[in-house]
């Protein structure tokens, strides 16, 4: 059976995906980008705002599934510039206690609206 999480404490969907999918008690995340959710707009140009953005947007997808990142098994990150892994390290490690999450680093193009980061990733529900 398949579950959608949606909540309107993260960014809405920009196309036809949900915010998050249970499935087989894993939680699966849509990449989310450093949007504000109330307004839909870049939290800021700048990555070391932006980092933290994406993985509280993906904290509250979590949280309406009753999830928490602390469960994160794995994430995929998504960089203009790999190079700012350094801030999203320092993300990763004050949300996530070790054991850390499986990760891939993917450097691309572009991103939507202009962001640096997005970031997806799977949560395994302790709760399901």
């Amino acid at each position: 059976m398949r579950r959608m999480i949606a909540t309107s404490k993260a960014p809405q969907a920009l196309g036809s995906y949900s915010q998050g999918l249970v499935v087989n008690h894993v939680l699966y995340l849509s990449a989310q980008l450093p949007l504000v959710p109330s307004t839909m707009a870049l939290c800021s140009p700048d990555i070391a705002q932006q980092a933290p953005q994406v993985f509280a947007n993906l904290a509250a997808v979590c949280h309406a599934a009753d999830a928490s990142l602390e469960e994160l098994i794995e994430l995929t990150i998504y960089l203009i510039d790999v190079s700012d892994i350094t801030w999203v390290n320092q993300v990763i490690a004050d949300v996530c206690p070790p054991p850390f999450p499986a990760r891939s680093t993917i450097g691309v193009a572009s991103l939507p609206k202009g962001a640096k980061i997005a970031v997806s990733g799977m949560v395994l529900l302790n709760n399901a």
